[in-house]
C-alpha cells in the first residue's frame, strides 16, 4: 500500500490515481487548515480579544455614565452627550474601542480609548469636536474610578 500524500485511494484497491501538482483547493484548504491550527495554538485568540474588550467597554462606559450622573448634578449649565464608538474605529482601521464625552456648549470632548494592544490601560484625549487634542495621559484601567472621572470633568469642562 502506498502512502504518500500525492496518491488518492479509490474503491478498487489495485486503482489509485497520482496527482502530480497539487490542485489549487487543495492549496487553498492546507492554507485554512494551517491558520486555524494556529489559532488553535494560540490561547488568546481573536475571539478572546473580543470578549475581553467588550467587558472593558462595558466597565468603562459604566464608570464614565456614573460620573456623568454626578458632573450633572453639579453643573446643571453643562450639557454632555456619551458616545460610544465600538465599531466606527474598527471600520476605519483601528483596534479599539473609545467613549467620548462631549460638552457641547464650550466645544470640548473627553475621549477614554481602549486599545486592544493594551488592555489594561486607558488612555484619555482631550480636546474639541473637531478632532484637535490639547493633552492626554494614560491611566491603569483599574485606577481609573467614578470620582476620577468626574474630576477630569470638572477641572476641563470649566
Amino acid at each position: 500500500m502506498l502512502s504518500h500524500p500525492l496518491f488518492l485511494w479509490k474503491k478498487p484497491r489495485r486503482q489509485y490515481k497520482e496527482l502530480k501538482y497539487p490542485s489549487k483547493i487543495d492549496t487553498q484548504f492546507s492554507r485554512v487548515i494551517s491558520v486555524i491550527i494556529k489559532l488553535m495554538d494560540n490561547p488568546f485568540t481573536h475571539h478572546h480579544v473580543k470578549k475581553i474588550m467588550r467587558q472593558q467597554l462595558k466597565a468603562l462606559s459604566e464608570i464614565v455614565a456614573q460620573a456623568n450622573d454626578l458632573f450633572y448634578e453639579k453643573n446643571k449649565t453643562h450639557d454632555t452627550v456619551i458616545g460610544i464608538m465600538d465599531k466606527s474605529l474598527r471600520k476605519q482601521g483601528m483596534n479599539a474601542d473609545a467613549i467620548s464625552v462631549d460638552c457641547i456648549p464650550l466645544n470640548k470632548k473627553i475621549v477614554f480609548l481602549l486599545h486592544d494592544e493594551k488592555p489594561k490601560l486607558v488612555d484619555i484625549a482631550f480636546g474639541n469636536k473637531e478632532g484637535d487634542i490639547s493633552t492626554s495621559s494614560q491611566l491603569q484601567l483599574d485606577t481609573l474610578s467614578v470620582n476620577c472621572v468626574v474630576e477630569f470633568m470638572n477641572d476641563y469642562f470649566k
